[in-house]
């Protein structure tokens, strides 16, 4: 191996390093102060409920709070933050991912938490 062909090699090994660490550094930034989901009084009830449904690993209880869901969109008529956050958790709990389903339900409600 030449010279010319490893300080070539060097010099975009700290390029490729320091791209990547920016890129993660962005998106920490993003996830971070990205404003917490807030949820009114019956969306909370009914992600507890939710938690519950993904805790017992229900699919029948995802079925009904779709249809919660679905009744609240029809009053409503706009999806908020909240409903779309569900949806996300009811979708995971469908693709069988339940842990994940239920620790996004425990960081939903751990949000609403003023500290």
């Amino acid at each position: 191996m030449s010279n010319d062909s490893l300080s070539s090699q060097l010099s975009e090994v700290p390029w490729r390093l320091v791209v990547c660490v920016l890129l993660v550094g962005v998106a920490a930034i993003w996830w971070l102060s990205r404003p917490p989901v807030k949820l009114d009084d019956n969306q909370y009830a009914t992600t507890i409920a939710l938690y519950r449904i993904c805790n017992q690993r229900s699919d029948a209880g995802l079925d009904q709070i779709e249809l919660l869901l679905e009744a609240s969109l029809e009053e409503s008529g706009q999806v908020d933050a909240a409903v779309k956050a569900m949806q996300r958790i009811i979708e995971d709990g469908r693709e069988g991912h339940w842990q994940q389903a239920t620790a996004d339900c425990r960081l939903l409600l751990d949000s609403q938490v003023k500290r």
